[in-house]
């Protein structure tokens, strides 16, 4: 066998294995497409993992508590139509339901609902709102669980103070598939 044959018989056997390689990438790339859009079809149960974390020692509270009473806060971040969502807490136990409320705006996140508020954290009206047909339409009873909060009136929210205040809007739910898009 000369030089120039051994060449390439191994160029060809380095592009067989990189081909190979690209077909299990790209059969990866379509099971997983499947599947994140097949957790929108509702055929199934969705399997959900809840990890708490704890930062310090493990004792009998439930949550984290703040360093000083300014700095409580619940922050969540998710890659939209994603499979981790990530909220990060540290709060008194007097907060615990707001933890919920962050963690159900994430996992909605996940399952490819988008924001409902403005780059203030202003809920977008009227997408944003839980009953944007009500009469009057102020105060709303309920938060739309992508809006964060429950608008009272003009210019002026709340933070919800339980799960029991979010419902799933409209748009929300169709960008879940809970609905058809309208």
């Amino acid at each position: 066998m000369s030089a120039k044959t051994g060449r390439g018989l191994f160029f060809r056997i380095r592009v067989g294995i990189l081909l190979t390689i690209l077909f299990f990438v790209v059969l990866y790339a379509v099971r997983d497409f499947r599947s994140r859009n097949a957790r929108k079809d509702w055929k199934t149960t969705l399997d959900v993992a809840v990890v708490l974390l704890r930062a310090g020692p493990v004792d009998d509270d439930a949550v984290r508590r703040p360093a000083s009473e300014e700095r409580s806060f619940i922050e969540g971040r998710s890659e939209e139509s994603g499979r981790i969502g990530v909220v990060t807490a540290e709060l008194d136990t007097s907060m615990a339901d707001l933890l919920l409320v962050v963690t159900a705006h994430e996992l909605m996140h996940t399952l490819g609902a988008s924001d409902r508020y403005d780059s203030t954290r202003r809920t977008l009206i009227p997408a944003g709102l839980a009953e944007p047909d009500r009469m009057p339409l102020y105060p709303q009873r309920f938060a739309e669980i992508m809006a964060r909060n429950r608008v009272i009136a003009p210019g002026r929210e709340t933070v919800p103070e339980s799960i029991d205040q979010l419902v799933v809007g409209a748009q929300t739910a169709a960008e879940i598939g809970w609905t058809p898009a309208p």
